[in-house]
């Protein structure tokens, strides 16, 4: 991942520890990207709402799947890292750059590409589909702050196919 900014290698984040217990402050490994759609954010915001509460209480299972959990699925914050782009990486680059602002929906995290959500393309009945290889309804997509690591936390790595600029 390209960077021009110097990042430390744990970051702070609200983490619950289980099921029915109260989120706690601790110090984590910072995230590393897997896939050349990644982008690190450093999160300048994050919500917590109903989703949260429920998740927390346990009324979710199996999800999460692990804990120590960080949960938030609404952020945003400011892109401090990119992805390297090979010919061979498979990822479209796109036009973020360090220090853009960007929020998070907490959908889509890395769609398989392959399902039948993510292969039906747009069309002029449904033009606002997603494009052809990118489904926020793919069954595989991880969800931030559910199914995967979410915006408690002073880092995240989202896919830069599920951001939306902030002016």
């Amino acid at each position: 991942m390209a960077t021009n900014l110097s990042h430390p290698v744990l970051m702070k984040a609200q983490v619950l520890p289980a099921f029915k217990k109260p989120y706690e402050l601790h110090e984590v490994p910072l995230l590393t990207h897997t896939s050349p759609h990644d982008l690190r954010i450093k999160v300048n915001a994050a919500s917590y709402c109903h989703t949260d509460a429920v998740l927390a209480e346990g009324l979710m299972p199996p999800i999460p799947s692990t804990f120590p959990h960080i949960s938030c699925h609404e952020f945003a914050g400011t892109v401090v890292a990119l992805p390297s782009f090979t010919p061979d990486s498979g990822a479209t680059p796109h036009s973020f750059k360090i220090g853009d602002r960007v929020g998070i929906p907490g959908r889509a995290f890395h769609p398989c590409g392959k399902c039948v959500e993510c292969s039906f393309p747009p069309s002029k009945a449904n033009p606002e589909k997603d494009p052809a290889g990118y489904s926020v309804f793919c069954p595989s997509a991880g969800n931030y702050g559910i199914s995967r690591v979410g915006g408690f936390a002073e880092y995240a790595v989202v896919d830069s196919r599920q951001v939306a600029p902030i002016p």
